[in-house]
């Protein structure tokens, strides 16, 4: 099978815990790790999306990188207000020869410690990412989930996803035939046991 272009990053979901003191503000700097597992040079571009359009600032807008390349694209997030922010990192991957783009994004969570803003809404923290208060930490703290690569193909399933079901259809098809086996067996006996019968019933008529 032909694949198409793939996107790849490091970190699809990052969940930021911080403070922010009254009159000052609080800088965040961080990144989205893109990896280039394509064959061929792509041209990266990394955008804020939803509460993030006001408060990123991304440093390494666009670039390019060759196969088999990694870069750690950086952002930075100002704030001035405490509350719960949580947007994306949309990054769109583009071949420089053309064709279909593709891409994904790091969804940021940010839950802030300090003064709200009055011209914003207030938004509730979701309930599995609250931290007690006597647990709640002082300095900022980072939770990236997941560790691994994340993955999205244009033109193709994605590899991981093909190798599953070959493997499925692999383990599917001893199984189909066993079953046919024990289905002839069964088959075998009930005639065997039929023929039996209808053979001792004659014979009684016969005595």
């Amino acid at each position: 099978m032909v694949y198409g272009l793939t996107a790849s990053i490091g970190n699809a979901r990052m969940v930021i815990h911080t403070e922010v003191e009254e009159g000052e503000t609080t800088v965040i700097e961080k990144y989205v790790r893109v990896n280039n597992v394509n064959d061929v040079p792509v041209q990266i571009t990394l955008e804020p999306r939803a509460d993030l359009v006001d408060i990123a600032e991304i440093i390494d807008e666009s670039f390019t990188l060759e196969p088999g390349e990694s870069k750690d694209a950086n952002f930075i997030i100002r704030l001035d207000y405490g509350g719960t922010y949580q947007g994306q990192i949309g990054v769109g991957f583009q071949a420089l020869e053309g064709g279909h783009g593709v891409g994904l994004s790091s969804t940021i969570i940010i839950i802030a410690e300090g003064p709200e803003d009055p011209n914003r809404v207030k938004e509730e923290a979701p309930e599995e990412e609250v931290i007690p208060e006597e647990e709640t930490p002082e300095e900022e703290e980072v939770i990236e989930e997941p560790e691994e690569e994340v993955t999205v193909t244009v033109g193709g399933k994605p590899l991981e996803e093909e190798k599953e079901e070959a493997s499925q259809e692999k383990k599917a098809s001893p199984l189909v035939g066993i079953l046919i086996v024990i289905i002839i067996l069964v088959v075998g006996v009930i005639v065997a046991l039929a023929a039996m019968l209808f053979l001792k019933k004659k014979w009684e008529r016969i005595n």
